[in-house]
This record gives C-alpha cells, structure tokens and sequence, in this order.
C-alpha cells in the first residue's frame, strides 16, 4: 500500500510540474526551423516531457511518441498505452503524448 502511494503521489506531483512547465512553452510561436516539418514539433514535446521528469527517451519511446504525431484519438491512446509498456508512469504518458497532438 506504501508503494501505490507513494507512486500516486509521486504522479500527481510530475503532472503539475508537468502543467506548469507546458504552459509557457504552448503558448510560444513555433521556431521558423519547425514550421513546414509536419509532426516535428509535437515528437520534440513528447520527448521533452519525458526527459524532463528524468526519463530516458529510448527508441521504443520515441516511437510511441512517433504514433502520438498522428494526432487521433486512436494514435493517443497508442501512444499512452505503448509508454506505459516501457515502465512510463500512465500520468506522464498521457502528459507526453497529448504534447505529441502539437501540430
């Protein structure tokens, strides 16, 4: 019971940070570097959240965040099951993969 707990807590506070961090970067214009690079930026998000709260983007990460580009709500859930599959905490994942949504 310990452990649940502190893993819940242990989310809930990622998925603030995780708020509060995404919030002044959604709202910047995207880099002329992005601009015309379909999916680009919304992959980059999805590893920056995942890197930011300290995990390792491997290439099985990656290319959940990859499916989570596709921008339906079947590529999102992909996406969030597929980084749950790699030991991502689900809050996170979800996080991660709704910055992939980012056009």
């Amino acid at each position: 019971m310990r452990r649940f707990t502190a893993v819940t807590v242990a989310g809930a506070a990622a998925t603030i940070v995780i708020g509060l961090a995404a919030a002044p970067a959604s709202a910047q214009a995207p880099s002329s570097h992005s601009q015309g690079q379909v999916g680009t930026l919304g992959f980059s998000e999805c590893t920056d959240i995942l890197s930011s709260v300290g995990y390792t983007v491997t290439k099985a990460r990656a290319g959940w965040c990859a499916v989570g580009t596709i921008g339906t709500p079947t590529a999102w859930a992909s996406c969030s099951a597929g980084l749950a599959t790699t030991w991502v905490i689900p809050a996170i994942a979800g996080a991660a993969c709704t910055g992939a949504l980012v056009p």
